[in-house]
C-alpha cells in the first residue's frame, strides 16, 4: 500500500505542479496585460493633458482673432460700398457719354441729309444757270 500511496501522492503532486504551472503562465500574462493598459492609460491621460492645453491657448487666442476678425470684415464692408458707389457712378458716366453719342450720331445723320438736300439744291441752281 504504501508505493500505491506513494505513487497516487506523487500524481497529486504532479498535476497540482502542472496547474502550478499554468496558473503561473496565465498570471504572468494578466500582469503583463496589467502593465500595457497602465501604460496606454498613462499615455492617454497626457495626451489629455496636452490636448486641454491647446485648448486653453486656442481660447485664448480667441478673443484677438474675433477683434481681427471684425476689423477685416468692417473693412470689407466699406471698400465694399466704394466699389458699388464708383461702379454705379461709372455706370452712369457711361450712360451719360451713350447718350451724347447716340444724340451726335443722329445730329450727324441729320446733317449729312441736309447737305444731301443742299447738294441736290446747288446741282439743280447750278444746272439751271
Amino acid at each position: 500500500m504504501p508505493k500505491k500511496a506513494d505513487a497516487a501522492l506523487r500524481s497529486e503532486i504532479e498535476i497540482l505542479k502542472r496547474a502550478s504551472e499554468k496558473h503561473g503562465v496565465a498570471e504572468h500574462r494578466a500582469r503583463q496585460k496589467v502593465l500595457a493598459l497602465q501604460e496606454a492609460a498613462k499615455r492617454a491621460q497626457l495626451s489629455t493633458q496636452e490636448i486641454e492645453e491647446l485648448v486653453v491657448e486656442v481660447e485664448g487666442e480667441l478673443p484677438a482673432l474675433k477683434s481681427q476678425r471684425a476689423t477685416k470684415e468692417g473693412a470689407y464692408a466699406k471698400i465694399k460700398e466704394e466699389g458699388d458707389r464708383v461702379r454705379k457712378e461709372r455706370e452712369r458716366e457711361e450712360e451719360k457719354e451713350r447718350r451724347k453719342i447716340d444724340l451726335m450720331r443722329g445730329e450727324l445723320t441729320g446733317l449729312g441729309n441736309k447737305m444731301d438736300r443742299l447738294n441736290g439744291k446747288r446741282e439743280r441752281l447750278e444746272g439751271g444757270a
